[in-house]
């Protein structure tokens, strides 16, 4: 089965992230089996820290991660997501583009990679593996579970190529920015708007806060390579009690892009939104990827030479994350573009299918060599 047929039969099968990832899953697992890999299903629990149960979808389907593995060890592990954002769009393959939900992101680098690890197996490679995971558009608890698993089993990727839609840029070699994202909550006291003298005003607290760390963002970390940490704040809310009362309670969130270690920008945060008042929560914390060290990049990376490295260091967060605070290197790379991913028109080429294979394929022989 070539590589263009297996992303077809990927992108007819929704996987909406939280709603039947299991239809994508349960496909390439027997596609793997089939051709002799050793296939582990990882069942995903509902929370980061992987005590709240298995997470079933909203079609009774559980949802689990692949793994696919050829050898003893892994010395490059192909990893992409199997999950896409909705809605559902109809599918369609003139056998010049496939169109369809995720053609782009990201069943198009996963279909060339498994094309790709099935073929080195049948050209004798071991010590290499495919993961697909779940829960990428959400909350990574795919790669949570993933990472913890590798760690519990001492079984650590020595190098990870995370399939995105890059157009073959590479992404990751100088490093990714981190995240921080926090709540800030102010309590007043619910009073009549009417009432005479000064009231404690949990918005008008929280108004003089967010104008404080305005000043703040004048003086955030810069990083010789990862850049300038960045914060905006990005929405408020308030406990309505009637139209003509003062809220007893409100609250914006912070978030940040982070080039310095993300709990230090919590700290700076903390220190800005004190003196009225702010307590922070933490809702969403990631450090950022140092720059691949010269070690990892004979890894297999040597593959990936001639591709052009996307010059801006990356502010979103991804999978690579994951991997990277279980101290496991990766790269991001693939087919596709990145401007039709989560669109109405969301498609893919059949030749960069074919490239994607045939770079993928390129890296496990690198990596593997006897």
């Amino acid at each position: 089965m070539n590589s263009a047929t297996i992303v077809h039969e990927l992108v007819k099968r929704p996987s909406i992230t939280k709603d039947g990832e299991g239809r994508v899953g349960s496909y390439v697992a027997k596609l793997m089996e089939k051709n002799g890999f050793k296939v582990t299903l990882q069942e995903v629990v509902n929370s980061q820290n992987g005590t709240s149960g298995v997470i079933t979808s909203t079609v009774g389907a559980r949802s689990f991660n692949v793994l696919a593995t050829k050898g003893e060890s892994l010395n490059v592990l192909l990893q992409a997501h199997m999950d896409t954002v909705g809605p559902w769009l109809p599918v369609s393959n003139d056998w010049i583009k496939i169109r369809g939900r995720g053609s782009a992101d990201t069943k198009g680098p996963l279909g060339a990679m498994i094309a790709a690890a099935i073929s080195a197996s049948k050209k004798g490679y071991t010590n290499f593996g495919l993961l697909g995971t779940v829960r990428e558009e959400t909350d990574f608890a795919g790669a949570i579970q993933a990472a913890r698993l590798f760690r519990e089993l001492n079984q650590i990727p020595k190098l990870i190529i995370d399939g995105e839609p890059t157009n073959f840029e590479l992404m990751g070699i100088n490093g990714m920015q981190g995240r921080a994202e926090v709540k800030v909550s102010f309590n007043g006291t619910n009073t009549h708007v009417a009432t005479p003298g000064e009231k404690d005003n949990a918005v008008l607290k929280m108004s003089k806060a967010i104008l404080d760390l305005e000043e703040l963002r004048k003086n955030l970390p810069l990083h010789q390579v990862l850049g300038q940490t960045i914060i905006n704040s990005t929405r408020v809310d308030a406990t309505e009690n009637g139209t003509n009362s003062i809220p007893h309670n409100a609250a914006f969130w912070v978030d940040a892009r982070t080039s310095v270690p993300a709990g230090q920008i919590v700290n700076m945060i903390e220190a800005a939104v004190a003196p009225n008042g702010g307590k922070v929560t933490v809702t969403d914390l990631w450090d950022p990827i140092p720059p691949l060290s010269e070690g990892v990049k004979g890894l297999g990376v040597v593959a990936l030479n001639d591709l052009k490295v996307i010059p801006e260091v990356p502010s979103y967060v991804g999978e690579s994350h994951v991997w990277s605070r279980e101290g496991i290197p990766s790269v991001i790379v693939g087919p596709g573009l990145t401007s039709l991913a989560h669109q109405p028109d969301e498609s893919i080429t059949i030749s960069d299918i074919k490239r994607g294979e045939e770079l993928y394929l390129n890296v496990i022989k690198e990596a593997c060599r006897p």
